[in-house]
């Protein structure tokens, strides 16, 4: 059996087992053992998900993934184990789910901004650019914005991932520039609830200044 720390307060567990009943089990006896041995006041929980490799299966993050679908899934519920299934795949949509492998995507590098050209009619030439936030899910594919993005606002992360996309774009245009590559202006979307927050401006002008990217190539559209 491996026992490993993923960080922060995820842990994983990669044990021989029959079926998922035994499976939970071995979680009620961990659960057991924390209990008796840390001697703390406070109730100590964990949310477990379990993942069933099958047969001649060798992926291991996908594996951590869907088991982490499951616990997520119950996170805050009056449960303790989950079992993953297909299911919970397709719960991915459910805003809570949502939110949590989020979070997981803006640490692991899931997102990734790609650029629109914008032609003029006139010459045909490539005169400007939108940059696109794109999310893909190792399970899950291409995942759309119009499924993300509200969630993304209505759980405080819009934040963290619109910093993550103007960061990324003044860091492109800056790579443009010092590569010489003639750089045209790139407009980015910036949600409603980012206007309510005090530091969008400073942010915006401090990843600016950090970059060096002259203000006349970037545009921000609301």
């Amino acid at each position: 059996e491996i026992y490993a720390r993923l960080g922060s307060d995820n842990f994983a567990v990669f044990s021989p087992c029959e079926n998922a009943d035994s499976m939970v089990e071995k979680c009620k006896v961990i659960q057991y053992k924390i209990r008796k041995s840390l001697h703390v006041r406070f109730e100590i929980v964990l949310s477990c998900g379990i993942y069933l490799f099958a047969p001649g299966e060798t992926d291991v993050n996908k594996a951590l993934n869907k088991a982490n679908m499951a616990r997520t899934g119950i996170k805050g519920k009056q449960a303790y184990y989950a079992v993953y299934n297909e299911e919970i795949g397709e719960n991915i949509a459910q805003p809570a789910i949502l939110a949590e492998e989020m979070k997981k995507a803006l640490e692991e590098g899931q997102f990734e901004v790609y650029y629109q050209p914008k032609y003029s009619l006139i010459s045909g030439e490539i005169v400007g650019s939108e940059a696109l936030l794109r999310w893909n899910h190792p399970d899950f594919g291409s995942i759309s914005p119009g499924l993300f993005i509200p969630v993304a606002e209505n759980s405080g992360l819009i934040d963290r991932i619109g910093r993550f996309v103007w960061d990324a774009v003044c860091q492109d245009i800056r790579g443009w520039l010092d590569s010489g590559v003639h750089a045209v202006p790139v407009s980015v979307n910036l949600s409603r609830s980012e206007l309510y927050m005090e530091d969008t401006l400073q942010m915006m002008v401090r990843t600016l200044a950090e970059y060096q990217i002259p203000h006349n190539l970037v545009e921000v559209e609301i």
